[in-house]
Parts: C-alpha cells; structure tokens; sequence
C-alpha cells in the first residue's frame, strides 16, 4: 500500500503543524505562541478549557485581511494613546474578559510576543491598557494576539474622553426586566386558581394546561432574564471561584427543577411563581443598585477635580494661569522644565526635550523639534517651550497614569483590605453550607419545605453588603477630599493615610510662603544684562526660589536661554546673551567660595537664600524675604497629638530657633534636620520605615523631593498657585487647604471605623436574615426583594456617615 502523509492538528488551535511542531504534556503544537497559551491556561487551572477540543480560535489569513487597516497611520494616530516610534500605549475595551482567569492570562500577554512590555488590566471595565514595542510587534499583529487568545476588542477610531464620559442606560438590564415582569404577572394569573384555599372546582385538564404554560414562560425566565447569574456562577466555578453568584443560582435551578418534575409527574403545579417573581425582584434590585451607585457615585469628575492648572498664551502675548478643563484646541500654551504636558500638542518652539517615562517607564528623554507631535504625560526637561493643544484634555488619562505609575514601589496592602478580601472569599462557601445543612434538616422535619427553606437561605445571604462597604465608604471620602482641595490617587491610599505615625515636612515651598517683592542682593554689584540672564534662567523653572526670584523682576525682557539645565538640590544655570549665569545652592560651594559667599551678610535675614555665579565665579548671593504658611504652627501643634513630627530642609540650620518656637512652626529641635539633599531625605526617610517601623506621611513641593514623597508610606504634594503634577505623590493638597492637614488624617482614620461600622451592619443583616430563613419563616420572593436592599442600605449608610464626619471635622 502506498504510504500516505499523516497531518498533526495543533491542539490549541487545530491548525496543521506545518512549519514546526512543539510537542507538551502529551500534546502537540504548531507553534511557540499555540504552546504559551495553553501553558497559561493550566497555570490558572482552566484545565478543562480543551474538553470539547481545540479551541480554534487562530486567526486566519481573513482575519488579517480584515485588520489590515491598523497599519494605516491615520488609523493608528486615532487608536494610540501614546507612539514615539518605538514604544506605544494604547487602551483596549475587551467585552470578553469575565474572570480572574482572563486577568492572570491578559497580564501575561509579554510571554506570548516579547513586543508587549505591559498590559495592565481594569476587571471592572473590562479594558486593557498595553505598552508595546512597535519595531517589535505592529497594532494588527496586537490585536491579532488577543484575537488567537479569545479576547477580541472593540476598535472604536472616534474614541474620545466626551464619548467615554456619557452616562449609558443598560438597554440588556431594562429588556431582562421587561421579559421577567410580563412573564411574573402571567404566572401569577395563570396560578390564582391555586392560591385559592380549598377550590376545587378547577378541573384537571385545566390545571395541567396552566402548570405547563407556567413551565413555558418560566423558560425566558431562566434561560434569558436570570442567565447572567447562571453564566457568571458557571465562569467562576470553572476557576474554581465560588462568587456571589453561584448561591443564586443553585436556588434558581433548585426551584426549576423541581417544579418541572412536579408538574411533568403530575405531582403538583411547582414553584414557578416563585421563580419568575425571585428573578423578576433580583433584577430590580440590581436596576435599583445601579441607580444608587450612580447618584452616590464615588468616581472623580476628573475636569472638576484634576488639580493641574496650565499658562496659556493669549493673543496678547500675556501668559495666564488657567485650569487644564478650560484649554480648547488650538491654544498656545507655556510649559516650564520639569512640567507636565497636560494634553496631545504641537511643538511650536525650535527643538525640546521630552521625558516620557511617565507614560513609558523610559528615562530616557526624546529629541523633538518644532511640528513634532508632544504626547500628554511627557515632561519637559530643559528651557521653557511654546505648544499649540491639538487634542481636548483627557485628564482621566493621566489619572491612569498616576494610578499605575510607581505601583511595584507601593503595593503594600493595608491590613483591613486584606480582610475584606479573606471575608468575601469564604463567605459564599458558608452560605452554599449553611443551606445543605438547612435542607437535609427541613426533608428529615417537613420534606414539602425543604426547597422553599434552603432557597431563601440561599437568596437572602448577601456578600454584597460586604464588597461594597470599603469603595463606598473610601470613595465617598474621596469625593469630599476633593471639595476640600485634596486630591487622593485611589481608595486604597486613603486606607494607607489612615495608618500613618510620622509626619515629615519639607520646608521650602512647604511650609514657606513668599513675600511680594522680597529679593536682598549682596557682594558684587549685578549689571542690567547678568540680572536680565539670571532672570530668564530662573523663568524657567518651578522651583519655589525661582519663581520667587522671576517674580520680583515681571517687567524684566524675556530673552532666549541656551544650555538650561536644572539640577535637583544644586541648582541651576543657562546662558542668555552670552552671559552665563547660575542659581546654586550654598551647600554644594567650595570651601573658599562658602567662605566668601558667608563673608556677604544682608540686614535682612530671610528664610532662602542662594549663590549668584557669573560666568563660573561667584559674584553675589541674595536672600529672599519669604514667610512661612498662616496657621502653620496650629497645623503642627494638633499633628503633634497623635503623631510624630519632623523637619528635613536643604537649608543650613539658621532658622532653628524660629521653627523651634510655638508661636511660628512649634517643631521639636530633635526632629528637624538641615543640610540635606533630595537623596539624603530620601535615605532617611527609607530608615525610619525600615529600623523603626513607622509609617511615615511625606509633604513636600513635588521637585527636589520627588524621591522622597515616592518612598514614603504616603507623599503628599504642595499645589502652589498653578499647581504641578507630581505622580510619586500618593495625593496633591491645594495650599489653601494646608490647615486642614491634621483633619483630613483623621477623617482617614474615622473612615476605617465606618468600614467596620458598615460590616458589622451588613454580618447583622446576613445573621439575622439567614436565621430567619433557616426556620421557614421566608419565601424566595421575600428575600429576593430584601438582598438588594441590604446593599442599598450599606451604601446609604457609608455616604451618609461620611458626610457627617466631614461636616464635624472641617466645618466652614
């Protein structure tokens, strides 16, 4: 007989294992990314995954045909977030994740093409923002990739922040109510016969002709109004998750199953009331949730709330701080050395340097020149720039980017997170034990109510209740710190400033204000164009002294600066006109130049002084007649209370004795330490929460101190005026709320006891409810109607007991 080829299928994709075949487990593949696919998904334990055969999922040449539009370059500047020709960010909305299962998998997505470098994934959402290499792997051949793994995404080209923003009615949730409702309301007819006591004037053939058309509107019920519960319970169990939905719906084919056996044997007309009116009442109760959520909603207005304010450019030339929500396209705005871009735009000036590693993880700066396009969330690093807005403000973006950025560095849980977790990861278990135990009892006792008894036990426990009280009562939180000029990254911070000991202030452009017009020169007398270069220079930057210095001078030319640099902790230095000029800090002078500049004393002590150097030699110094923040020593005395408190300053130790008195900043002389640079602020900092186990709160400026705010337990920045986005802060306080420090810790501390407050409040509900239910005493209809009412009630509850504490703690 003539031997024939025999052809290997991949057992993932059932494609022919033609160019290569990589044999695993027993199984054979006809490719690398085939075998990872299926490796991830044993990992997770999706064993059963392969049951009914390969999953076929590969796209085929016509998929790629059709995708071939994603190499366009216009398509791809509409989809993308992020390019600068190398490395890409883009946001996917991806309808088929539904599981833990799908994030361990999508989170992965590096090991299946080393062109993806990050993808992080929003479970809630259901959208996956993924930082990709595009000399590695081109968009189609990304979307390609969550094609062949099962997790097609919607491509939107219009894709815009006001499209996103725009509330959506659940068109699914109000038919599912509809069919439920109709189908209720004519079961109930159909079945008034029987809840008549003692009729039998109904005749049989009538009585079964209505058992079975109550079977067969019970069939949209099931299978259309309550499948979400069904396909939910089913997705957990296969990851061996018993959610909050596998309770329900044992209950609801308990019920099922056995009125159809009742009515099919002739035994009885079932419980499909009960059925229809148990879904018809979940439903509306998750209707009536939804409506609550969004009224109650937690979720930052991030236009309203975002505290970062931008210069814009009139068409006066005049340059005005205005908040980011006003920028339109086509404005021309200033953006300074180390200042966030707030938005996609046009580089108008001749050439800058853009620093993306907020967007990317990259440190590396980008070379632009003018026309080139500035992707939001770069930074400038060099002299000021001129940009024109091409793109409206998306300031959810960079809140996304301030979510995810710095994570590894702070992922420490705090410990009542945790024990939500614990809780809501055994409570269905409970609940599904509680009722076999009630149901073997109630056959033994009464074996016409076990059904009823155990259902209700079943329906009326509510894990709900209990997930809701820590992002209720965190997130309402977070919305009156926002009113108040707090700006928090996330509700798990706001747990983590709960736990706070320590607080440690940076002292320039902290706890200082400056004076208007306060600069004191001495030593060498400055001419018209070395102040008119120092002036630039400092023009540049955000640095509190600098601006000090630009603003004592606003009439001053602008001129152009080359060779900006600035230097965190030392200072910094440009050349205009040929005249170079720098701003150093006194600590980093050589001795013979301390001496000197020591030697130059000013009637005038102020609170910040720096070195003026000419050309490379220093020529003066000036002090700045600054001040420090009103009630900042009734700020330190009511932190003193409950927490340790200390002083790091890049300063020498001149001011002690002012900031040791009572009367002006009260800070104990043992705790405040001078001379310090950024990396020494940042060691200490990393120290006292290594040897000493403290849990330390970091407030600074957000510039020279960035390193610090990072490492500490929680680092708040300073929003000055037109405020600086600092994403290693964990939260941005607004100046004008810098007396409201010690109270908005507290309210911090007093939001960890509504929490417990609202658990113990929803464990009462479930006690009382399941020992009810346990005797008989409930129908599956009661409690359909009383578990979204108890979630209800906790988020009442949390909202409202938030409000108060906020109303007490910081009165007007």
């Amino acid at each position: 007989m003539p031997l024939t080829d025999t052809k290997i299928s991949c057992f993932h994709c059932n494609d022919d294992c033609e160019e290569e075949t990589i044999h695993l487990d027993n199984h054979t593949f006809c490719c690398n990314g085939c075998s990872t696919v299926y490796q991830l998904l044993q990992d997770v334990g999706l064993d059963d995954t392969y049951a009914n055969g390969p999953l076929g999922i590969k796209p085929d040449a016509q998929k790629a045909h059709e995708l071939a539009y994603l190499d366009d370059a216009e398509v791809k500047e509409s989809l993308l977030d992020f390019s600068d020709g190398t490395l890409a960010r883009i946001s996917f909305e991806l309808p088929a994740i539904h599981c833990s299962a799908c994030v361990y998998l999508l989170e992965r997505l590096e090991r299946l093409n080393k062109g993806v470098k990050q993808c992080e994934v929003n479970f809630p959402k259901k959208t996956a923002n993924i930082l990709f290499d595009e000399t590695q792997v081109s968009l189609k051949e990304l979307v390609l990739l969550l094609h062949s793994i099962g997790y097609a995404p919607n491509l939107n080209l219009a894709k815009s922040s006001e499209t996103k923003e725009k509330p959506t009615v659940n068109r699914d949730l109000m038919y599912k109510i509809g069919v439920a409702g109709f189908c209720f309301g004519n079961i109930m007819l159909l079945s008034f016969p029987e809840y008549l006591i003692g009729n039998q004037a109904l005749e049989t053939k009538w009585s079964t002709l209505f058992s079975y058309l109550n079977l067969a509107l019970s069939l949209p019920v099931l299978l259309y109004a309550g499948r979400d519960y069904l396909v939910s319970a089913y997705k957990g169990l296969r990851v061996r998750h018993v959610n909050m939905d596998v309770p329900v719906s044992i209950g609801m084919l308990a019920i099922f199953i056995r009125s159809a056996f009742d009515i099919i044997t002739g035994s009885g007309p079932g419980f499909l009331d009960s059925l229809a009116g148990f879904v018809f009442f979940l439903l509306i109760g998750k209707w009536y949730q939804a409506k609550t959520y969004s009224g109650l909603s937690f979720e930052r207005d991030y236009k309203s709330f975002f505290p970062i304010a931008v210069n814009r450019i009139g068409t006066d030339g005049q340059v005005n701080a205005i908040m980011i929500k006003h920028l339109l396209t086509g404005d021309e705005i200033q953006i300074h050395n180390d200042e966030l871009i707030p938005c996609d735009c046009e580089l108008l000036s001749a050439k800058a340097s853009i620093d993306y590693s907020f967007v990317t993880g990259e440190a590396a700066p980008s070379s632009k020149t003018e026309g080139n396009r500035i992707y939001a969330g770069g930074k400038n690093r060099g002299s000021v720039i001129r940009l024109r807005v091409m793109k409206p403000v998306s300031s959810s973006y960079l809140t996304s980017l301030w979510n995810s950025s710095d994570a590894s560095d702070k992922e420490d849980v705090p410990p009542l997170l945790k024990f939500s977790d614990r809780i809501a990861a055994r409570f269905s278990i409970s609940v599904l034990s509680v009722a076999a135990i009630t149901a073997v009892y109630w056959m033994i006792v009464d074996p016409s109510n076990w059904l009823n008894t155990a259902t209700s036990v079943l329906i009326i426990a509510c894990p709900c209740a209990l997930a809701l009280s820590i992002p209720f009562t965190y997130g309402s939180m977070l919305r009156h710190f926002g009113r108040h000029g707090f700006f928090v990254r996330s509700v798990e911070a706001i747990a983590k400033l709960g736990e706070i000991n320590h607080v440690v202030f940076d002292k320039t452009g902290t706890i200082t204000i400056r004076e208007k017009g306060g600069v004191i020169f001495a030593g060498n007398r400055l001419s018209h164009d070395q102040l008119e270069a120092l002036v630039n220079v400092a023009r540049q930057s955000l640095h509190p002294l600098s601006k000090n210095f630009a603003a004592a001078f606003p009439k001053t030319q602008h001129e152009h600066v080359i060779g900006f640099m600035e230097n965190a902790g030392i200072g910094i230095y440009g050349m205009v006109n040929g005249v170079l000029v720098e701003l150093k800090n006194p600590n980093n002078l050589t001795e013979k130049e301390r001496i000197q500049f020591d030697d130059w004393q000013t009637e005038h002590h102020g609170m910040g002084r720096t070195a003026v150097l000419i050309d490379g030699h220093l020529w003066a110094r000036v002090e700045f007649t600054t001040s420090y923040r009103h009630g900042l020593h009734q700020t330190v005395e009511k932190l003193q209370t409950e927490n340790e408190v200390s002083l790091l300053s890049g300063d020498n130790d001149s001011e002690s004795i002012a900031l040791s008195n009572k009367l002006i900043a009260g800070f104990e002389k043992e705790n405040m330490h001078f001379n310090m640079d950024p990396h020494e602020k940042m060691a200490w900092i990393k120290k006292q929460q290594a040897t000493n186990g403290k849990k330390l709160l970091m407030i600074g400026d957000g510039l020279n101190d960035a390193g610090a705010l990072k490492v500490a337990h929680f680092g708040i920045s300073i929003a000055e005026e037109n405020s600086q986005f600092t994403p290693a802060s964990d939260g941005i306080l607004s100046a004008a709320s810098f007396q409201k420090l010690p109270e908005l810790i507290q309210l911090s501390r007093q939001a960890r006891l509504v929490v417990i407050a609202a658990f113990s409040l929803s464990m009462i509900y479930n006690i009382i409810g399941v020992s009810v239910a346990v005797q008989g005493l409930l129908s599956p209809v009661i409690a359909a109607i009383l578990m979204p009412l108890s979630s209800v009630t906790v988020v009442l509850f949390t909202t409202v007991s938030t409000a108060v504490l906020v109303r007490l703690n910081l009165r007007k």
